[in-house]
């Protein structure tokens, strides 16, 4: 995938075009779509429980219909959501996509950003 010009696009994270870059097309990576998602959350005040309890629920409808709007490109490029939807209160959603497909998912106009799946682990605190 060295030079692809599918992955100058400013949605990639620098991380995860390092990495594609040294992988062949066909070999399938993890990644965290960041959906074009409105933030219900920051309405520069603090929300009470139902307030944020709603603008969570209105966050995941609205990934939901995105990732449905989506879904001929996911086909087109063998992607697979991989996360059961656990991210889609946050605007996002795991997916299994060959390393050749990431570029055209970054294409696409529901994508906001698109990350390499890491595991997240909080600093030692010692």
């Amino acid at each position: 995938m060295a030079g692809s010009p599918d992955l100058a696009n400013p949605k990639l994270s620098p991380a995860l075009v390092a990495r594609l870059m040294g992988l062949p097309a066909s070999e399938v990576v993890r990644v965290v779509l960041m959906l074009d998602v409105p933030s219900l959350l920051s309405t520069g005040r603090r929300l009470t429980p139902t307030e944020r309890a709603q603008a969570l629920a209105d966050t995941r409808a609205t990934t939901t219909r995105m990732l449905h709007e989506l879904r001929t490109t996911l086909d087109a490029v063998g992607a697979r959501p991989a996360d059961g939807g656990g991210l889609a209160p946050l605007g996002a959603v795991v997916v299994d996509v060959p390393a050749g497909g990431v570029g055209r998912l970054a294409a696409a106009d529901q994508v906001r950003a698109i990350l390499g799946d890491q595991p997240l682990a909080l600093p030692d605190a010692g």
